[in-house]
């Protein structure tokens, strides 16, 4: 691919993702949120973060070879500072934290 035709994906890509996200913006102006609705969207985070992280945990673990109990560790972990805090961003970063300074030591 050319530098012009990279420029030009990128841009439609751009411009595509901009076009369907733009009209729910101008429809949610309208819309009233039920708190039936706002409580099914509070959930989408933990859904789609849980999605992301039970195949990698999954495999990590249970995977043939590496180091099994540095991703057992770190997810014991991170699940804990889940509940605990209540935030994915901390229970993200304790996992990570915990996994690389342990692969680091071991």
């Amino acid at each position: 691919m050319t530098s012009l035709q990279i420029n030009l994906t990128i841009a439609a890509v751009a411009l595509a993702t901009y076009l369907t996200r733009f009209p729910s913006v101008l429809i949610g102006r309208h819309l009233k949120v039920t708190p039936r609705l706002k409580q099914g969207l509070y959930y989408i985070p933990i859904g789609v973060f849980s999605g992301m992280i039970a195949p990698a945990l999954y495999n990590g673990i249970f995977a043939a070879g590496g180091n099994h109990f540095a991703f057992a560790a770190a997810s014991v972990l991170a699940i804990f500072i889940a509940i605990r805090t209540k935030s994915p961003l901390w229970a993200m970063l304790t996992g990570m934290s915990v996994l690389a300074l342990l692969r680091w030591w071991m």
